[in-house]
C-alpha cells in the first residue's frame, strides 16, 4: 500500500514531459507498456496483501491461482475506475502520457 501511495504522490507531482524519452515511442507500445506497469501495481498490491493474511488464515490461504487471479482482476478493475474518476488517468496512464480510452468527438468539436 505505501509503494503505491508513494507512486501516486510521484506522478502528481512530477511535470509532464511532451517531449522526453519514453514518449518518443509509438502509442501501441506506450500502451502496452502502460497496461504493464498498472497491473504490476496491482499485483504487488494484492500479493502483498495476500502474504500478510496467510499467517492469519493459514497456509492454504489464497493457494490456488483463481485465488489470487479474481482479487487481482476485480482491484484492476476497481483501480482503473477510480483512478480515472479521480485522478483523470491511472499511473501508467500518467507516466506515458497516453490514455486507455478513446476521447470521442463532441458534437461541438464536429460542428465548430
Amino acid at each position: 500500500m505505501l509503494i503505491a501511495v508513494a507512486a501516486y504522490v510521484t506522478v502528481r507531482r512530477t511535470p509532464p514531459a511532451v517531449r522526453g524519452g519514453i514518449v518518443r515511442l509509438r502509442k501501441p507500445l506506450r500502451t502496452g507498456l502502460a497496461a504493464i506497469l498498472d497491473v504490476c501495481i496491482v499485483a504487488s498490491v494484492v500479493l502483498g496483501l495476500i502474504t500478510a493474511g496467510r499467517p492469519l488464515f493459514g497456509s492454504g490461504f489464497a493457494s490456488q491461482w483463481f485465488d489470487i487471479a479474481l482479487p487481482m482482476l476485480v482491484t484492476l478493475i476497481l483501480y482503473v475506475v477510480i483512478a480515472r474518476r479521480s485522478a483523470g488517468g491511472t499511473l501508467g496512464e500518467a507516466l506515458l502520457n497516453i490514455s486507455y480510452l478513446r476521447r470521442r468527438k463532441t458534437v461541438d468539436a464536429i460542428t465548430g
